[in-house]
């Protein structure tokens, strides 16, 4: 049973670090993390490396919006069930 987790990213910021962490923290691991976010958001890969976490980065040419990050984040998760979250929450 593979599980995907999609991260709709407005902003990379200190909390898109605490969200890893705290899927990390979760009993049962995502076998992936999509992070989707717009392609001027800054250094997104270096931020997330840190992350033992296997996690993909999706930058889109124009902002999307929160529901337009999900749809493609959805399409490019490879897991069964598939769970979506923003990157100001904590799992």
């Amino acid at each position: 049973m593979r599980v995907s987790v999609v991260v709709a990213a407005a902003k990379i910021d200190g909390r898109l670090m605490l969200l890893l962490e705290s899927l990390e923290k979760q009993t049962r691991l995502p076998d992936e993390v999509l992070i989707v976010t717009p392609a001027d958001t800054g250094d997104l890969r270096g931020l997330v490396s840190s992350s033992s976490l296997e996690t993909k980065v999706i930058e889109l040419a124009r902002d999307p919006g929160p529901i337009g990050a999900r749809v493609f984040g959805g399409i490019a998760a490879s897991g069964r069930y598939v769970a979506f979250i923003d990157s100001d929450c904590a799992a």
